[in-house]
């Protein structure tokens, strides 16, 4: 399944979600998820493939293909939202087992907000990152540019452009919730206090601009500075 917002500026990517049985013990992902991704790439090893090991992935580069791989407890939602409010923090041990939600989400906007997107992920393209920590990532791009677009409903292209520059511009206040698939309510309250806030549109405790895996700092700098031809 695709986004429809992919570009030719780098080798495409694909993304491969293994689901296990989902108990108490596949929640607590420090037990399994180490052995299992090692035991992961020593099977792939032997059969001519150069794995990397990731904090929560396996990353393959063939000759045409980027691939990772995911491991992930198989939830519903109401399993999620569940222990979301149990254990807020702990979303990061389910983010993959919504990966179905999180693509259509993507997948059904409008083309012109397809189009505002792969021109977002060009312009990334173009910029110089001095570390991964400050790149913004396709997921945050999208997400900002689908808000800008519910939003303000831009008129054209280089509207819709400059209306999502802007808000870069300020990431740092951003402030971006969703009600597709749960309510403000049950969004974990001091997680709605936190700037900048830019909530997964799936599962109710994740804030996908945490500052503990993005710095805006350059991306700001780089809206800043952009001037639309």
């Amino acid at each position: 399944m695709g986004k429809g917002t992919a570009t030719s500026t780098k080798t495409p990517d694909a993304e491969v979600v293994f689901f296990l049985h989902a108990s108490d013990e596949s929640l607590v992902r420090e037990k399994w998820l180490p052995p299992l991704l090692r035991a992961s790439a020593n099977f792939l090893c032997p059969k001519g493939y150069k794995p990397q090991i990731c904090e929560d992935s396996i990353h393959l580069s063939l000759p045409m293909l980027r691939v990772g791989l995911h491991f992930a407890p198989a939830l519903s939602l109401a399993q999620a939202k569940a222990l979301a409010k149990q254990q807020p923090q702990s979303w990061r041990s389910f983010q993959c087992s919504f990966v179905e939600q999180r693509v259509h989400f993507v997948a059904k906007q409008p083309g012109t907000t397809k189009m505002t997107i792969r021109l977002l992920k060009w312009w990334r393209d173009q910029q110089a990152w001095s570390a991964p920590i400050n790149e913004p990532s396709d997921e945050i791009l999208e997400l900002v540019a689908i808000h800008s677009s519910q939003q303000s409903k831009p008129a054209d292209q280089p509207s819709a452009i400059s209306k999502v520059m802007s808000l870069l511009s300020r990431f740092e206040e951003l402030k971006i919730t969703w009600s597709n698939f749960y309510t403000q309510a049950e969004i974990w309250e001091p997680l709605l206090a936190q700037r900048p806030l830019l909530m997964d549109p799936v599962i109710s405790c994740a804030n996908l601009a945490d500052p503990k895996a993005f710095n805006p700092q350059e991306l700001m700098m780089h809206a800043r500075s952009f001037r639309c031809l």
